[in-house]
């Protein structure tokens, strides 16, 4: 009898655990990627360049997102990769920006600064008010 309940006891913590992974790992989050001026501790990034994107190895949008315009990516789980191509004449030109980035399960919608990633800044990536 008490054997019984320690296996039923054991099994239903498992499936709670199971349910919080499985939660994790398939939240889905809104990124708006956002090519716009910042300011950021006193620190202007202008959006100057178009830029291709991939999130997670999927391209965001048909064409190049130009300056003072916005995009969004549908990401699922917390790790993340962005890679940024500026364009230029309707061609890409220099090398790839990759950044790897995480989000929790509290954020649901975040913004990223492409002017900023572009410039190399660690505060690209901030919550939607």
């Amino acid at each position: 009898m008490k054997k019984k309940l320690i296996i039923r006891t054991s099994l239903i913590v498992l499936l709670i655990i199971l349910g919080i992974i499985l939660f994790v790992i398939g939240k889905q989050h809104k990124v708006l990627l956002d090519n716009r001026d910042l300011t950021i501790d006193g620190v202007t990034y202008t959006a100057e360049a178009a830029y291709e994107i991939w999130v997670d190895g999927e391209k965001v949008g048909r064409t190049a997102l130009n300056p003072g315009r916005r995009n969004v990516a549908y990401v699922v789980g917390p790790s993340h990769e962005i890679e940024l191509r500026e364009v230029k004449n309707g061609k890409p030109t220099g090398d790839s920006i990759v950044k790897k980035f995480r989000l929790s399960v509290k954020q649901s919608e975040v913004i990223i600064n492409i002017p900023a990633l572009a410039a190399g800044s660690d505060s690209f990536l901030y919550e939607a008010d």
